[in-house]
């Protein structure tokens, strides 16, 4: 058996752990067993400093950490036994079929499910890529992709369950149906809680997005291929917004929920408004809701799906809601309780009935998030006040200060333009007029310059 480790840079794991069995033998009602017996690299580098060296950063199958709801390498293992027996199951004795060993969380939020999927594609492509060091050759080729099937360790029905068909192509199996057998390799993936994405989701603090997109625009499109759906083109532009508003019906309803509706109506009468509840479609209609608008509780530390939807270039709006008090207070006038104070906490939102927020402050994000759409029948007019560049644009700085610059400032100059249109790039912006002329200067105060992209007429 070899394990792979995945280094975090930050999140609760520093690291995450995938493995490779080979000639595992399986049998229905009794636990896995694999005919070797395990290393301890612990003791190993208690006696041996070459060893320790060797094994910096290798964790035995007991360290291996658990991840939600009891998922992972390290809680798979538990129920797997390591003897060597005189068995017919072996490197040279086994029925050579793969597996993929999916032990799933069981809980039904859609952001846990498509974690699961995506961290057991990345390892397979990762086996796609990397090579055996015994062979020479790919872990798995295509040939054996082609014929390498899930097998959920659990008998749940899950609203997902054919969606882990985009994993190899083929329809996944529940492990009492497997015949019992030596299986040649069971692959036993990343835990889905392991994603970085989760960190994305969870932190709540802004930064600079990917510049590259390549393993959500990969995942994007295997899901949309599975599920027989056709993105509309970028150049698709509609004249009149459709837009769908979520209105549930067990937990956080929204207040008055119709006159923001017929409020939103009247402003934009062209825009084409439904009120859907999201649990009565249909999976595959909930995909084809686009969704621009996240409405948080009012003390909410993360920033949600804001970094996944600047990857994807969908623009994309947070609001905050109210607690019921200072509501209450806002739009009836009634005081707030004496003593009471704000949470600090979300405090149970997800178990609240009511999602309480004034006409002003629902009208006005969801009028921000029409009027951003292309071609929509929203239209807003901005004024753009701009800073003064008393140093002015950069080719008069250059020229004026050619003897005073040194070469390291004139490269840290020229870095921040490229950086600056890196930027620009990502949310999908094309300057069209790149020169020194557009491109201001500004004196920092303890030192060095700032250079700003200016002039924005032909993006």
């Amino acid at each position: 058996m070899q394990c792979f480790i995945g280094n975090r840079l930050q999140g609760p794991w520093d690291t995450d752990p995938l493995c490779l069995a080979r000639s595992a033998l399986l049998s229905r009602g009794k636990s896995t067993n694999l005919n070797c017996q395990l290393r301890n690299f612990t003791i190993e580098s208690q006696h041996n400093p070459e060893a320790a060296v060797k094994n910096a950063g290798v964790h035995d199958i007991d360290d291996m950490r658990s991840y939600f709801f009891g998922t992972g390498a390290g809680e798979e293992f538990k129920s797997w036994t390591f003897r060597e027996e005189d068995t017919a199951c072996s490197a040279q004795a086994n029925n050579g079929q793969w597996i993929l060993l999916a032990k799933r969380e069981g809980n039904v939020n859609l952001w846990h499910k498509l974690m699961e999927i995506w961290q057991a594609i990345i390892f397979i492509e990762a086996l796609r890529i990397a090579r055996d060091p015994a062979t020479g050759k790919p872990y798995v080729t295509a040939t054996e992709l082609a014929s390498i099937r899930v097998v959920f360790e659990d008998d749940r029905t899950e609203f997902l369950d054919d969606w882990w068909a985009v994993v190899t192509g083929n329809t996944p199996l529940r492990k009492a149906d497997l015949p019992d057998g030596c299986y040649a390799n069971v692959i036993i993936p990343l835990a889905g809680s392991s994603s970085p994405f989760w960190t994305l989701l969870l932190e709540g603090r802004e930064h600079e997005v990917c510049r590259t997109t390549t393993l959500i625009d990969a995942f994007v499109r295997r899901i949309l291929t599975h599920l027989n759906i056709t993105p509309r083109p970028e150049i698709d532009v509609r004249a009149d917004s459709v837009v769908t508003i979520i209105d549930r019906k067990k937990t956080r309803k929204f207040r008055n929920l119709d006159v923001f509706v017929a409020r939103l109506k009247e402003k934009h009468p062209r825009a084409r408004f439904s009120v859907v509840d999201f649990a009565a479609l249909s999976l595959l209609e909930q995909v084809k809701v686009a969704a621009a608008v996240e409405i948080f509780p009012p003390v909410f530390p993360s920033l949600g799906f804001r970094h996944v939807a600047r990857m994807r270039g969908v623009a994309h709006f947070v609001g905050h809601c109210m607690w019921y008090e200072a509501w209450d207070r806002v739009v009836h006038g009634v005081a707030v309780p004496e003593g009471w104070t704000p949470p600090e906490s979300e405090a149970g939102w997800q178990e609240a009935e009511w999602t309480y927020m004034t006409e002003d402050d629902f009208v006005g994000l969801v009028d921000a998030a029409i009027g951003k759409l292309p071609g929509s029948s929203g239209r807003f007019a901005f004024s753009l006040v701009l800073e003064y560049s008393e140093l002015g644009n950069l080719a008069h700085f250059l020229q004026t200060n050619e003897d005073q610059l040194y070469i390291e400032e004139r490269i840290d100059l020229a870095y921040q333009v490229f950086h600056g249109l890196a930027t620009l790039h990502d949310a999908k912006i094309c300057h069209s007029d790149v020169e020194a002329q557009n491109a201001l200067v500004f004196a920092k105060e303890n030192g060095g310059f700032t250079t700003k992209i200016s002039d924005f007429g032909a993006s």
